[in-house]
């Protein structure tokens, strides 16, 4: 006859097992309390929303609620716009020894806007010059210009519905226009006598290039249309790109201080028993003048 053996319980098992129930007691007096709170949150929540959406929505809520959550709209007018012109110029710029800028010209313009009220307007722009294309030093060289500059622009409408009305309008422009420009010779010099033993030929330059500073006063004309201004906002249609205006500028430049550097290489006095080597002679002087503009300009806005 077979004897079952029975292996008594350890004490580590029991200990273990007191633990485990020990530790679910401590849980469930801990959580218990916390779990009506959350249920009886959950529920105000459900009543709430139930209550919400069956409750009917003042006329504009709806459109409202939905550009509060995606889109920021309304806000004041945009007074920031981009600026962009070209210009054409008739440069008439006299120095002394037939050193002197006559022949049209272009400018392209680039820079920012700022609209001070309705009917002022403040511009910085960046100016990129070509020419005079014309001839240089009394007709002898081809000549090659080109420079840069910068300007401050304001102008004012003095018209009642101010600049941003959306009609036809004129408009008056003041500038500080600051230009550097430099002129080079292309070719030989076009009154040579094809004669290389002859007086003249020796005396007439080979070389020759000028230097030009000026700062300038302009005032001018502006006849545009500019759209009534957008609110700020982040919106696809606030945020799209625009044309804000467009205008057709004329006006007249003079400049209150204008220098030049010229450098010449050519030979020696023609009173001498000979010319000599060709030397090089450098010219210094002060210019005056003026300069007709007329041109087109377009703002962009976002």
């Amino acid at each position: 006859m077979s004897r079952k053996i029975i292996c008594p319980i350890s004490m580590n098992s029991r200990r273990s097992r007191f633990k485990s129930l020990l530790m679910n007691y401590f849980l469930l007096i801990v959580f218990i309390p916390f779990s009506d709170i959350i249920c009886a949150q959950s529920s105000n929540n459900d009543l709430n929303n139930d209550q919400r959406s069956s409750a009917p929505l003042p006329a504009g809520a709806e459109s409202s609620i939905k550009n509060e959550a995606n889109y920021i709209v309304g806000g004041p007018p945009t007074k920031y716009v981009w600026n962009f012109s070209m210009d054409f110029l008739y440069l008439k710029l006299i120095g002394n020894n037939d050193n002197n800028l006559i022949g049209p010209g272009a400018r392209a313009s680039g820079g920012y806007s700022y609209f001070l009220d309705d009917s002022f307007l403040a511009q910085g722009t960046i100016n990129l010059i070509s020419g005079p294309w014309g001839k240089l030093k009394n007709n002898c060289f081809d000549g090659d210009f080109s420079g840069v500059g910068f300007s401050a622009q304001f102008i004012k409408s003095f018209s009642q519905v101010g600049l941003r009305s959306g009609n036809n309008d004129l408009s008056l422009g003041l500038s500080l226009a600051y230009a550097d420009l430099t002129g080079k010779s292309v070719g030989v010099n076009l009154k040579s006598t094809g004669n290389p033993n002859s007086r003249e030929e020796l005396l007439l330059e080979s070389k020759y290039s000028i230097g030009v500073q000026t700062t300038s006063i302009e005032i001018f004309g502006l006849w545009h249309k500019i759209q009534k201004p957008r609110p700020s906002g982040n919106t696809t249609e606030l945020l799209t790109t625009r044309v804000e205006g467009l205008a057709l500028k004329f006006g007249i430049g003079r400049p209150i201080l204008a220098k030049y550097r010229a450098i010449s290489t050519r030979r020696e006095d023609i009173s001498t028993s000979s010319a000599g080597d060709p030397k090089e002679f450098i010219e210094k002087s002060n210019m005056q003048g003026f300069y007709g503009i007329l041109g087109a300009e377009i703002w962009l806005g976002s």
